[in-house]
């Protein structure tokens, strides 16, 4: 009884712990500044940066212009080249590897019936292989070829 108490408290805090970080990102979202720099990435924005249906009730024109001013907010972003300059860039080595072409490519339907893709397989090492598989099944059931 004890362990069923516990597991339920234990349910309940970490809900309301995932309930406090939602609400603490939410209430910061949708603040509109005029300069926002991060990292590599600066733009100078007007308008928020949260596309959302316009306050007129969302109609093709209003969501036209929200188009517009993201499209004009994606144009004042700027690159820093800033990384290429640092030291540990520099230090970066080109660990890729030239992968072979592949050569045999095996059967187009590897689940298909022995001799109904005849595209990969020769015709002569498919009559040995169909030779060789009725031998086998002969050789097992007993019986010989004799007639």
């Amino acid at each position: 009884m004890k362990s069923k108490s516990s597991t339920f408290i234990i349910v309940i805090v970490t809900i309301l712990v995932i309930g406090g970080v939602v609400y603490y990102f939410a209430s910061k979202g949708g603040s509109s500044s005029s300069a926002t720099q991060t990292g590599l990435v600066s733009a100078s924005t007007g308008t928020s940066a949260t596309p959302g249906p316009a306050s007129g009730g969302g109609t093709a024109s209003s969501t036209g212009q929200q188009v517009v001013v993201l499209l004009r907010n994606l144009s004042t972003i700027q690159l820093s080249d800033a990384v290429f300059q640092n030291p540990s860039f520099s230090l970066l080595q080109d660990l890729s590897i030239n992968l072979p072409p592949v050569t045999n490519q095996g059967r187009r339907n590897p689940f298909a019936p022995v001799g109904t893709d005849s595209t990969a397989v020769s015709s002569t090492s498919l009559q040995s292989a169909i030779a060789a598989a009725i031998a086998a099944a002969n050789s097992a059931s007993g019986t010989g070829t004799g007639r």
